[in-house]
């Protein structure tokens, strides 16, 4: 009976491992993802269906862009992967409109 218990806590904590290898899996693949449309719109402008953390990774002076608008921590945001920059300004009030105009700006300048 021992053994078996022992057989079932050994599979037990074997499976939670495996669960958390998966969601860390999936926040891998997440980020690969955003860096993958990243690079693939390295040559467009910024736009409303472009995710956060792909326009975090776009160029370095989003940050101090983001900062302004009192968002520094889009690289840790569990969301940003998903979450476009239209639907990020509409969460906090932003002006779409002014915060692309801000970003695509920085295009505007040599070594962009």
């Amino acid at each position: 009976m021992r053994a078996e218990q022992d057989l079932r806590a050994a599979l037990a904590a074997l499976t939670t491992g495996l669960g958390r290898a998966q969601a860390d899996l999936d926040r891998a693949q997440g980020l690969a993802d955003a860096l993958t449309q990243a690079f693939a719109e390295r040559r467009q402008p910024f736009a409303g269906h472009m995710t956060v953390h792909a326009a975090w990774a776009r160029h370095p002076g989003v940050a101090g862009i983001f900062a302004g608008h009192h968002l520094p921590a889009c690289p840790d945001c569990a969301v940003g992967a998903d979450e476009t920059l239209a639907e990020a300004a509409y969460g906090y009030g932003l002006d779409l409109g002014a915060l692309l105009g801000q970003l695509n700006a920085l295009l505007e300048t040599p070594g962009a």
